[in-house]
C-alpha cells in the first residue's frame, strides 16, 4: 500500500465571523435564485450555464483544482500528466452542471423517461422479493434522484441519510427541494436517524447510502486505490445486521445532456468472523474495490476536488490493515 497524500499546501486560511456570514447569505440567495432558474430554463440551458459555473469554479477556486490534480496523479501515475489536467478541467465542468441540474429536479422528474435511461432496474425487484429491504450504494458521481421517479412508479418507498449544511435556511431550501413523495430524507445526527434506518428495512425499502468520502461518521481504515482511507461502515453493519442485499449504482452524464442509470448486483453479505472489526474491514474493503471500478468507467464524472485521504491512519490502523491484508491475501478482488 502506497503512502497517503499530503494536504498541507491545500490548507484554507480561517475566516473571519463576518465573512461566513456574507458567504453563507450569498449562497441562500444564490441558491433560491437557482431554483428559480431550475423551474423557468430548459435542461440544456441550466448544463450550459453549469459548464460556465464549472469552468469559472476551475480558475478561481485554485486549492481544489490542486487538490484534484494531486489525487488524480497519485491514483492515475500511468495517465499522461495532459490528459489529467483535463479530467480536472472535465471534473468542474461536471459539477457545474450537476448543481443546475439540481435546480432542474422538478422538471426532470416529471419527464424522466425523456431524460434517464436504468439498466437493471429489474435487479431492484428480485433484491426486494426477499422482504429485507435493499442497500443502495451510491457515488459522489451524478444526482442519485434519478433513480427515484422508477422507484415511486413501482411504489417502493425510499430514504436518504442526509448530512446537514451549516445554514439551516439552505439546508430548509435543500430539504424542501429534495422531498419526493417516495422518499424520506433522514437527518444525520438526529435523535431518531437510526430507528428510521431500521424502519426503512421494515418497510422493505431502499435505503441510499454513499461512502466514498471521508467524513465524520463511524469508519474503518481499508484500501482505496492503493492508499489507506477513512471509510464509513455503514453498508457493512448494515448489510450484516438486516440481511439486505447491496446494490451499486452510476448515474453517469451523457454526450446529449441525458443519463444512463446502471444498476449492480453485489450480493449478501454475512458475518464470517468472531471479531466484528475483520468482518467489517472485509466488507468494507470489498465494497472500496467496487467504487473503484465505477468511478474508471468514467473518472472525470467523480469529486476529484473532495479530500478523500484527508485523514492519517495511525500506525495501530496501519498495523490492522495489513494484518487483515495478510489474512485476506488478496480473495476478495
Amino acid at each position: 500500500m502506497t503512502d497517503s497524500i499530503s494536504y498541507s499546501q491545500f490548507r484554507k486560511d480561517p475566516r473571519a465571523s463576518w465573512t461566513i456570514r456574507l458567504s453563507r447569505n450569498l449562497q441562500y440567495q444564490l441558491f433560491k435564485f437557482g431554483l428559480w432558474l431550475g423551474d423557468r430554463l430548459t435542461l440544456s440551458q441550466l448544463q450550459k450555464i453549469g459548464r460556465g459555473i464549472g469552468n469559472l469554479s476551475y480558475w478561481l477556486l485554485s486549492k481544489e483544482r490542486g487538490i484534484a490534480k494531486v489525487q488524480l496523479g497519485r491514483v492515475f501515475p500511468d495517465v499522461s500528466e495532459s490528459t489529467r489536467s483535463q479530467w480536472v478541467h472535465e471534473c468542474f465542468k461536471h459539477f457545474g452542471m450537476l448543481l443546475m441540474e439540481f435546480f432542474a429536479l422538478n422538471h426532470l422528474m416529471k419527464n424522466h423517461q425523456e431524460h434517464v435511461n436504468v439498466e437493471g432496474y429489474p435487479i431492484v425487484e428480485q433484491a426486494l422479493a426477499k422482504g429485507k429491504g435493499v442497500i443502495f450504494v451510491g457515488l459522489h458521481m451524478g444526482n442519485w434522484e434519478m433513480l427515484l421517479p422508477f422507484a415511486a412508479e413501482k411504489g417502493h418507498y425510499a430514504a436518504l441519510v442526509t448530512t446537514n449544511v451549516p445554514d439551516e435556511r439552505l439546508n430548509e431550501l435543500i430539504r424542501q427541494h429534495r422531498q419526493r413523495g417516495n422518499l424520506e430524507l433522514i437527518p444525520r445526527g438526529d435523535p431518531q436517524t437510526m430507528r428510521k434506518i431500521l424502519n426503512c428495512f421494515k418497510r422493505n425499502g431502499i435505503l441510499f447510502l454513499a461512502v466514498d468520502q471521508d467524513t465524520n461518521v463511524p469508519s474503518i481504515w481499508a484500501p482505496f486505490f492503493g492508499m489507506l482511507a477513512k471509510t464509513p461502515v455503514s453498508v457493512a453493519r448494515f448489510a450484516m445486521k438486516t440481511g439486505a442485499p447491496v446494490l451499486g449504482f452510476t448515474t453517469l452524464r451523457q454526450p446529449d445532456g441525458s443519463f444512463e442509470v446502471k444498476i449492480y448486483d453485489w450480493g449478501n453479505f454475512h458475518s464470517e468472523s468472531k471479531v466484528l472489526e475483520e468482518d467489517l474491514y472485509r466488507i468494507t474493503r470489498w465494497i472500496n474495490q467496487r467504487i473503484e471500478e465505477l468511478i474508471r468507467i468514467d473518472p472525470p464524472q467523480w469529486a476529484w476536488f473532495h479530500r478523500r485521504w484527508r485523514h492519517q491512519a495511525s500506525a495501530e490502523d496501519e498495523a490492522f490493515s495489513l494484518m487483515m491484508e495478510q489474512k485476506l491475501g488478496g480473495g476478495l478482488n
